[in-house]
């Protein structure tokens, strides 16, 4: 009886909005990463397009851009898409992660086809699984978006899929 009392008392002194605006703690945390969420929902469709970032364990902020913006990556919590999803290839899929953050040009080339990927972000999660200086990566490439370090880089036509179905 005394433990409702006394989680409804500690979560009233955290200082969260009331609302059902899941993702509004963005804009106050992880700005950057809000800005970037809001241009993807903006310019992005999530039938055409994929946007890939570091992987990030549950209820962190990795993968928070594919989860806020409803635009798919290549994976998001290992954890929950095993629990709905099933089978999901996670080995592949990290490894092709790996290859566009941290591979030679070939395997980037190739996971970025392989997967589909049309977008690449580059923020505080991918900067930190792959080094300060991960964005030098791409670029070459288009910026289609850039705030305060985070940056969302358009993957060229000659190394995305272009509509190419996701995944091997």
């Amino acid at each position: 009886m005394v433990v409702p009392l006394a989680m409804a008392e500690s979560r009233a002194r955290e200082g969260q909005e009331r609302g059902i605006d899941a993702i509004a703690y963005l804009d106050r945390q992880v700005t950057a990463l809000a800005a970037a969420s809001a241009w993807a929902r903006a310019h992005l469709d999530p039938d055409a397009h994929v946007l890939v970032q570091a992987v990030g364990e549950a209820y962190s902020t990795g993968n928070l851009l594919a989860s806020s913006s409803g635009i798919p990556t290549v994976l998001a919590w290992p954890g929950h898409e095993r629990q709905w999803r099933g089978e999901i290839a996670e080995a592949a899929r990290r490894a092709a992660v790996d290859a566009i953050y941290g591979g030679t040009p070939q395997e980037m080339r190739a996971a970025l086809h392989a997967w589909g990927v049309t977008h690449v972000y580059a923020g505080v999660e991918e900067r930190a699984a792959y080094g300060p200086d991960v964005a030098a990566r791409f670029a070459d490439w288009p910026v289609a978006f850039e705030v305060d370090g985070a940056s969302i880089f358009e993957a060229p036509a000659s190394v995305g899929a272009g509509g190419v179905e996701a995944g091997p």
